[in-house]
């Protein structure tokens, strides 16, 4: 499609569309196994006991966070998707006057 200076290809965009795809599926891959770590009372040591909570915690907190990241990679794939497709039924509808024929 061009436009005045522009060109947008809808198949680059949702061949990019797919590559956040795979992206996202990676990072929720990883957020779920840093989700997974396992910090016993025993992981820093009788001193460090005191310590094994908040680990727990943070860990858990920003194994949501990836996750929360991997659904904005999802949504971010999703709206990309979406802009292409919107380029070309607005491209067909510009164009759809000067086909000629029949009422056109």
């Amino acid at each position: 499609m061009t436009g005045d200076g522009f060109t947008v290809e809808a198949d680059e965009l949702d061949t990019h569309a797919s590559s956040l795809d795979g992206i996202a599926q990676r990072v929720q891959a990883e957020g779920e196994r840093g989700g997974g770590i396992d910090f016993g009372i025993d992981a820093f040591g009788i001193v460090g006991q005191a310590f094994s909570t908040q680990a727990r915690q943070v860990s858990s907190e920003a194994a949501d966070q990836i996750t929360g990241y991997a659904q904005d990679i999802r949504d971010l794939g999703t709206a990309v998707r979406a802009a292409g497709r919107a380029y070309v039924e607005s491209d067909k509808g510009h164009a759809e006057p000067f086909r000629g024929g029949e009422g056109g």
